[in-house]
């Protein structure tokens, strides 16, 4: 000022300004920087540290959260920090902690994700293990029985493929289950989100063999169904076929038809074929169920037979006797009554009862119902 310099003035009142504008960043920011530095981050990183720690010997693996570096280095950033803070060097130190508080928070995220995520692993780890040692077990006593099933049925050469499919990837999964718990028990540097992502890869791979499996188990099962069910059946048949033949027997019909011993020998024949499949190995299930199905309609169609047989001879019979009392008086009728009983005794019932009954009708209309009636009240 003595000297006039007044062209210097606006640059010390700028440097004044700044001053006051430094001290006051000072102000506002060192108890804060101070207060991070001193208490806040390193009470955060202790408990970081005794959290790792502790989280280290239940046997999680940390190592890819480098923790022990990150805590050196933020240690490090932390002493630059308060050396700058001496000399009241702000340099956005209050940022820089900030960054570092929200990193330590992440930290603690990621320790309780970790935590989650063992206790997913562990769950879904169990279920596998049971599902593996379960599909262990079946595919073993399969493989140890494969002969005695090849014998038994005659697999498809797709089935066979299929099984052998089923091993191989049966082995390939206890082989990457072996790594995975290898890597669980002496792996540090896989964390667990990533054997969970694991697993589930395994289980969705076991599922699609499993699948597969239930497949050709099925095919098996039914085949051993179908035999039960046709051995079953077979014995169902020859009762049938008893029924019918007792029947004709305890009737005492005075002919028995040509075509109806014909169709009880195709009966016979078709029981007999059912037998030598059944006898077979291995056995063709397909052949199998249809012999059963040829047998079943042959024996019911012979029954059916049967029952119209003994119902036609004995509607006949009794239509003769009932119309015996009209021969004195129509000689028609008589005629007619002596051709209806030379029909049945040449085993033509169904045509001996025709002709009956329309002879009869002409004489006492509604005599079918009369005689129906008559045959059911003698029955009940």
């Amino acid at each position: 000022m003595d000297n006039n310099e007044f062209t210097e003035v606006d640059k010390v009142l700028n440097i004044i300004d700044d001053l006051l504008n430094h001290i006051t960043v000072v102000i506002e920011e060192v108890p804060s920087i101070v207060l991070m530095i001193t208490n806040v981050l390193p009470m955060r990183m202790k408990e970081i540290e005794d959290t790792y720690n502790e989280m280290v010997s239940l046997g999680y693996p940390l190592d890819y959260l480098n923790i022990e570096y990150n805590l050196k280095e933020s240690t490090n950033k932390i002493n630059e920090i308060k050396e700058r803070t001496k000399k009241l060097d702000m340099n956005q130190s209050l940022l820089e902690l900030k960054v570092l508080l929200e990193y330590f928070d992440s930290i603690f995220a990621d320790f309780e994700k970790e935590k989650n995520d063992k206790k997913t692993y562990e769950e879904k780890l169990l279920t596998f293990s049971s599902r593996i040692n379960k599909i262990n077990t079946i595919v073993n006593k399969i493989f140890n029985q494969i002969e005695e099933i090849k014998n038994v049925y005659n697999l498809r050469e797709e089935d066979i493929t299929t099984l052998n499919e089923v091993r191989n990837e049966v082995f390939e999964l206890n082989s990457n289950y072996k790594v995975l718990q290898d890597h669980t028990k002496f792996n540090n540097s896989f964390a667990f989100s990533k054997l969970v992502t694991e697993i589930e890869g395994l289980s969705n791979n076991l599922s699609h063999t499993e699948e597969k499996l239930d497949s050709t188990l099925n095919i098996i099962g039914s085949m051993h169904d179908d035999e039960v069910r046709a051995r079953q059946q077979l014995e169902e048949i020859k009762m049938v076929l008893k029924d019918s033949k007792l029947q004709i027997k305890d009737y005492k019909l005075p002919i028995i038809p040509d075509y109806y011993y014909t169709e009880l020998e195709e009966a016979n024949i078709a029981i007999k074929e059912i037998v030598k499949e059944l006898d077979k190995k291995p056995i063709t299930v397909e052949i199998l169920n249809t012999r059963v199905d040829t047998a079943r309609d042959l024996v019911l169609k012979l029954y059916t037979k049967t029952n119209d047989l003994i119902k036609n001879a004995m509607f006949a019979e009794k239509t003769i006797v009932y119309g015996n009392k009209y021969r004195s008086s129509y000689e028609d009728l008589n005629n007619d009554l002596d051709m209806s009983e030379k029909l049945f005794y040449k085993g033509e019932y169904k045509k001996s009862f025709e002709l009956t009954i329309n002879v009869l009708n002409k004489i006492e209309p509604g005599i079918y119902n009369k005689i129906l009636n008559l045959y059911s009240s003698k029955e009940k």
